[in-house]
């Protein structure tokens, strides 16, 4: 228990004297003015000690010497001072000097503090000490540096680094202001479009992981930062942090989406899309898993505000770039017409714009020598009960016919070639040479 008492009685004692010490070191070097109360001693003459406190314009009065301005002096160089002026008087004076109660200062901290408001410090007191005194920082919300007024000017330190903000000494009517950290607005396709609070020197590729990244529409091409009314174009290399351009306060990033681009008719998926501005008609055509065989590629249309033009993609018409709200409608070219009866190759047919029937039976191969191109039926659209009979040739050959007879095919038409009733005197000759000669074998038997 006695050990245990020694113990503590010496970490007392050396937590007084380390603070003495702590204290004696401020007191060296403070600088003396109106408020501070102090204790002055001449060695070997205590009649001359005296407490005295520093009058409003910064002088003491003392005995023997009078009057004496301390303003500004560390209580050594006072000491100095009473020491040259008492030598007229006493034979090498030994003067000390001794703060007993530093004065108060009235100093105001406003801003981004837990509470802001206007606080009595001691005279040694630095800016984190005021600071510390309103309650600390908003963390959340205080900028990086803070501004310390005095005078009408104005010194900007450090107060997210430890050390800087306690370098700064304060003076009476001195004024903290703790700043906001710069605000951005991010608005369009992203994850969390809202108002943020940033560091200064913040890019732009931060400020998108903080709002939740871009969306699958953003169109990073398109992007404005809007800064003091003006609108700064964006590029990918901005997002990717290649850029060093740093957000300021106020600014407001905008991403749009990506424009809608239609595409109807002939393709593999036609539909609305949602496309980058500058796509071109061929890359549009990709996604929408390109022509199908029926689509007329010369005469593909593009609608765009009202006005319509037409498009050859084998003339150059696929490198034109897209717009918002653009159109383009797809037309069917080919026709697909069905081809039957005495024909080498029946079957479906797809067929160019303005084909005519004699470029269908050609398509499949020709007519058979059993076709009766006389009566070859026309089928409009695949309706059986509507029928248009065409003689395209006579005795099977095919283009003995009427060419003005001969006209142009449209979608889902029948061509019928039917089968000839006609007597095959070949056949005849060949069943009749047969005949003869088993006539002769069995009469001359």
């Amino acid at each position: 228990m006695i050990e245990k008492t020694q113990k503590l009685a010496t970490t007392a004692a050396l937590s007084i004297f380390i603070f003495t010490i702590a204290m004696s070191c401020i007191a060296s070097q403070y600088k003396l003015g109106p408020g501070d109360s102090l204790r002055i001693g001449v060695w070997g003459h205590e009649d001359l000690k005296t407490e005295t406190t520093v009058r409003p314009d910064g002088v003491i009065s003392f005995p023997l010497i009078g009057d004496c301005n301390v303003r500004g002096l560390t209580p050594q160089e006072l000491a100095a001072e009473l020491e040259l002026r008492l030598a007229t008087y006493i034979k090498r004076p030994a003067v000390t000097v001794s703060v007993q109660q530093f004065r108060q200062i009235q100093v105001q901290v406003l801003g981004e503090v837990v509470r802001p408001g206007t606080y009595s410090l001691i005279a040694t007191s630095k800016a984190s000490q005021a600071i510390a005194a309103a309650g600390g920082l908003q963390s959340a919300r205080a900028a990086a540096t803070a501004n310390l007024t005095r005078q009408g000017k104005t010194v900007t330190f450090a107060v997210d680094k430890p050390g800087q903000g306690e370098e700064l000494s304060l003076e009476d009517g001195d004024l903290i202001y703790v700043p906001t950290k710069p605000q951005v607005t991010v608005l369009g396709e992203v994850a969390r479009p809202g108002l943020y609070l940033i560091d200064k020197g913040t890019r732009l590729s931060e400020l998108l992981a903080q709002a939740g990244g871009t969306s699958s529409l953003a169109d990073q091409g398109q992007a404005q930062l809007i800064r003091k009314g003006q609108a700064i174009p964006l590029t990918r290399a901005h997002f990717s942090g290649q850029s060093q351009l740093e957000l300021l306060d106020k600014d407001t990033l905008f991403l749009p989406p990506m424009p809608q681009i239609v595409l109807r008719g002939e393709v593999a998926k036609p539909g609305t899309y949602r496309l980058p501005v500058g796509t071109t008609v061929f890359t549009a055509l990709a996604l929408a898993g390109d022509l199908t065989e029926k689509a007329d590629p010369k005469q593909i249309t593009l609608s765009r505000q009202g006005k319509s033009q037409i498009l050859d993609l084998t003339a150059g018409g696929g490198e034109i770039q897209l717009l918002a709200d653009d159109r383009l409608e797809i037309p069917r070219g080919r026709r697909e017409v069905l081809v039957l009866g005495q024909v080498r190759t029946p079957g479906s047919y797809l067929l160019p714009p303005r084909s005519s029937v004699l470029d269908a039976i050609a398509l499949a191969g020709g007519t058979t020598d059993k076709a009766q191109t006389e009566k070859i039926r026309i089928y409009s659209k695949g309706d059986l009960d509507t029928q248009q009979v065409l003689a395209l040739g006579q005795d099977r050959l095919l283009f003995e016919g009427e060419l003005s007879a001969n006209p142009a095919l449209g979608e889902g038409d029948i061509v019928f070639i039917p089968e000839s009733k006609r007597l095959d005197w070949v056949k005849l000759g060949t069943v009749l040479g047969v005949f003869k000669i088993l006539q002769e074998i069995f009469i001359g038997k």
